[in-house]
């Protein structure tokens, strides 16, 4: 009998032989850890809850602090962003029309193989 047949043979009676060690084994590990780990995930979660609910006054008087900041800021961007807008407009006109033209075009070359194609299909259809 070749090594490897004999050690998985091996192997196999091992498994036989811890198998109901171990099945008798578990309810007793379950018993005893999980309690363990259902408490420690209900101290993580406190933890982060009590966490968050210190940060969150610091959170807001910061954003509060903030905020007239972030006004001005604003107000002195928006009409930058107003004017670039309003310059590229044209160009912005100028493109949409050419793609827009683009595509009605390609559509008109397209209408003779389109029909074509829905012709083809009908029969199978019905």
């Amino acid at each position: 009998m070749p090594r490897v047949e004999i050690a998985l043979n091996g192997i196999a009676d091992l498994i036989d032989k811890l198998l109901p060690i171990i099945v008798e084994k578990i309810p007793p590990i379950i018993t005893n850890i999980l309690p363990k780990i259902l408490e420690a995930a209900t101290n993580i979660i406190t933890t982060l809850v009590n966490g968050i609910a210190t940060a969150f006054p610091k959170v807001i008087e910061t954003l509060s602090s903030l905020l007239p900041n972030i006004i001005t800021a604003l107000v002195e961007v928006i009409p930058q962003i107003t004017g670039a807008l309003l310059n590229s407009l044209p160009l912005l006109i100028e493109t949409v029309m050419k793609i827009v033209n683009d595509l009605l075009s390609s559509f008109g070359e397209l209408i003779p193989t389109i029909i074509e194609q829905i012709v083809a299909i009908i029969p199978l259809i019905i």
